[in-house]
């Protein structure tokens, strides 16, 4: 009976282990055909490169507009240490889009998809966080306990500053989701193929649509600035 019992024990072990290495294979496959998904690769084309080029344009245009102030010569009717504060404000900014760590990606002819998704983190956080937020929201402070701001002609462009802060701020947030959540973990195939490299391609589009229209707002800010300043130096 005992020799029966432990042949039968031993049966199980054999079965148990072979039922363990069967799923061990099978994950590794699993995940083998997923390292190829999520190695999909979207390329530089002459619209990225445009795109690019024509928020190196804004950025060029944004810092000459700032440079026109000089405090020292400023007669105008605003605050001047305000008007020197967006200065400095703005200044940031350019260096926030000017990152060698965003310039980076501009660089590679083959962005994969978890590049991509690097490529956002930094975004939100250089340009999002860094310029909108710290630098360019903080100028519709106008009112209440924490007023920074006095100027009539701050006062004039603060809801603008705070709509398209807002819409930027959450713009390419669902990017980020979107190529988490959509990280298949199933055997490759035609459809899943195209399903990661349309995620990529279109993730990779707004995030530089996204950098474009950043650059734009600021350029109008400086435009602004420029008109309120500009003549009176």
């Amino acid at each position: 009976m005992k020799k029966i019992l432990g042949e039968y024990s031993q049966i199980l072990g054999y079965t148990f282990t072979g039922l363990v290495f069967g799923l061990s294979c099978f994950i590794i496959f699993l995940n083998f055909y997923h390292f190829k998904e999520v190695g999909t690769t979207v390329g530089k084309t002459n619209y990225t490169n445009d795109l690019y080029t024509k928020v190196q344009e804004n950025i060029n245009q944004t810092r000459t507009n700032a440079s026109v102030y000089d405090i020292n010569g400023y007669s105008g009717p605003e605050n001047g240490y305000e008007m020197l504060s967006i200065q400095s404000r703005l200044m940031l900014c350019v260096d926030s889009f000017s990152d060698a760590e965003i310039k980076s990606f501009f660089e590679k002819d083959q962005l994969s998809l978890p590049e991509i998704y690097e490529f956002q983190s930094v975004y939100q956080r250089k340009v999002i966080n860094g310029c909108i937020v710290k630098q360019l929201y903080d100028i519709t402070s106008i009112e209440g306990s924490d007023i920074k701001f006095t100027s009539n002609k701050v006062k004039m462009i603060a809801p603008f500053v705070k709509l398209e802060s807002a819409a930027l701020i959450k713009r390419t947030e669902y990017v980020a989701k979107n190529i988490k959540n959509n990280s298949s973990y199933f055997f490759s195939n035609k459809d899943a193929k195209e399903n990661v490299f349309d995620i990529a391609k279109d993730s990779y589009y707004e995030i530089l649509l996204a950098y474009k229209d950043a650059s734009e707002f600021l350029l109008e800010v400086s435009k602004w600035y420029y008109n309120v300043v500009g003549g009176r130096v």
